[in-house]
């Protein structure tokens, strides 16, 4: 079955929720229901940074620059790299991190090395490798993660996922790898296709789920072939499972108004005397204004139609949707019971500043809170705190989970993160856990961070860490770069460039982004000597192609 949604709030309330997990939050009903392609893709999307979310939390820190540097800056430079210094105490410190990247002639990053610092030998050491490929519309195509095993002396993946996009940016494949040990090489884990006809309406999607590497093929799938009346007006549904060939699973059939809105979604199950078999309908109220405000829901029992669940919709002028209540039916009070609901409000900038979700408590006869979730911006949009409540049973009354606070400055930057995570209900006040300060160039590029936490039993604040953030003179959008073996690393006297023979001028840069050396050579190995002791950058320009590595001169 599908369930049947509306743009701004999905319907997950069906009583059969696997399914509803399946289909939540594909289909709009506002409009008149269209095939938003997105749906599934935003779906594979959310998989995909999830897990790269869930491996940046694991190694210990999130890459503002990949995931949210748009949030911190709005700087246009592309930074070279970032040194991150740990405190012993406040004015004792040591290396801590360093990540280094390189971009292609777009300015995406295609490789991302970070490493970590070893007190015991006093050098940077592997930790992390990110690799990026890029279509010719600048969508990522490609995403590798690598740890380096010290065990092994080996760099072993960690996640990879594979996109492909039509030139109107349409998703058409999405495919996960995971990492074979045994095989040591990346291995298919499941894929989406999708395939789309003139008016770029989505008229098929498969997945594939299960990888065999001993057969080397596909164990099982599933698939949709989706029908129009005309552009984003759907006809029908068909969904096949793949069992030795595909067979019949599921249907479900779209009916709309004059108006385009849609009036009745029905679904159907295949079943084994091979026929379509009636097994959900949902019905949709509009008001005069044509916005929605009720859906009723009925299930077939023996060739009738049976009431299953009702849902009631409340919107502002804006189209923004206020309330959302969900009942189902009770056979024993022959009437709708409540089951849950949830209540939103706006700024008068449009912004979502409340989300609050309740339950029906027989107990009290009334509404209880499960937890509820907020934002305050400023006139910029700029969101100046976060925060979220949970329902206390004891308390009968909200208590304060957590609070972000956030502070910019006049160019929109972010100069302020502070989490606050432990609410006193005896104080009546916030116990602080970390804050990030941020400083910016006059280009708006963040030079400087600060990590600080909180020390309950000091009642200070801490220096955790410091970062520096390099942006070299060099213009990396005029070439395509390549990363640049170095050995030895660290080195004293010399270091060789690569295997291959190079014919060509090599530049030396310090993490200043200061030129301090430039040889022409003819091999690969180059004399260094008369650097003083740091960390350089070393350039290589052939043509269109560049050549990057980094070392440490000891």
């Amino acid at each position: 079955m599908m369930c049947v949604v509306n743009a701004q709030s999905e319907f997950s309330n069906c009583l059969n929720k696997s399914k509803v997990a399946r289909y939540g939050g594909e289909y709009s009903l506002m409009n008149g229901l269209h095939s938003d392609i997105s749906a599934r893709q935003q779906l594979a999307k959310i998989h995909r940074d999830s897990i790269m979310a869930l491996h940046y939390h694991e190694s210990g820190f999130i890459q503002r620059s990949e995931l949210n540097q748009s949030f911190i800056s709005n700087g246009t430079s592309l930074c070279d790299s970032i040194i991150t210094y740990y405190f012993l105490n406040e004015t004792d410190s040591t290396y801590s991190r360093k990540e280094v990247f390189s971009y292609d002639v777009s300015g995406n990053t295609i490789l991302t090395m970070t490493y970590y610092w070893s007190e015991d030998l006093h050098i940077w050491e592997n930790g992390y490798k990110r690799i990026c490929e890029y279509d010719e519309w600048g969508n990522r195509v490609i995403y590798e993660r690598y740890s380096w095993d010290d065990y092994l002396n080996v760099w072993v993946g960690q996640y990879k996922f594979e996109e492909s996009y039509h030139a109107n940016g349409d998703l058409s494949l999405y495919k996960d790898y995971y990492w074979g040990n045994m095989q040591e090489k990346w291995i298919c884990d499941h894929q989406d296709i999708w395939e789309y006809n003139e008016n770029g309406d989505e008229i098929m999607w498969t997945c594939q789920r299960e990888w065999s590497v001993d057969q080397n093929d596909w164990l099982e799938g599933q698939k949709q072939v989706i029908e129009y009346y005309d552009h984003n007006k759907i006809d029908e549904i068909i969904e096949y499972d793949w069992e030795a060939g595909w067979e019949l699973n599921e249907k479900q059939s779209y009916f709309y108004n004059e108006d385009n809105r849609l009036e009745t979604f029905m679904s159907y199950k295949w079943t084994d005397v091979g026929q379509w078999e009636e097994e959900l309908k949902f019905e949709s109220k509009y008001n005069d204004e044509e916005q929605l405000y009720m859906v009723l829901g009925f299930v077939a029992e023996e060739g009738e139609w049976i009431n299953l669940q009702k849902q009631l919709f409340e919107f502002d002028g804006e189209n923004n949707v206020l309330l959302h209540e969900t009942y189902l039916w009770e056979e024993s009070i022959d009437d709708y019971k409540p089951e849950f609901k949830y209540e939103m409000a706006y700024d008068t900038y449009g912004n979502r500043v409340l989300w609050v979700d309740y339950w029906w408590s027989e107990e009290h006869s009334s509404w209880v809170g499960t937890w509820k979730r907020g934002s305050v911006y400023d006139s910029a949009g700029n969101r100046l705190e976060s925060f979220r409540c949970i329902w206390s049973d004891d308390l009968f009354d909200w208590v304060n989970y957590y609070l972000y606070e956030y502070l910019f400055d006049q160019a929109g930057n972010c100069i302020l993160e502070q989490y606050n995570g432990d609410w006193s209900v005896e104080d009546v006040e916030w116990t602080s856990r970390y804050k990030d300060y941020y400083q910016f160039d006059s280009d708006n590029n963040v030079i400087h961070s600060q990590y600080w936490d909180w020390s309950s039993y000091q009642g200070t604040w801490n220096l955790h860490s410091k970062s520096y953030y390099y942006y070299s003179p060099m213009r990396f959008d005029e070439y395509l770069v390549k990363e640049l073996p170095i050995y030895p690393n660290p080195a004293t006297n010399w270091i060789q460039l690569g295997k291959e023979k190079i014919e060509g001028s090599v530049h030396f840069y310090n993490m200043r982004g200061q030129l301090v050396k430039e040889v022409y050579i003819d091999g690969n190995k180059v004399e260094i000597s008369d650097l003083i002791s740091g960390v350089y950058i070393v350039r290589i320009v052939e043509g269109q192609l560049q050549s990057v590595g980094q070392f440490i001169k000891e």
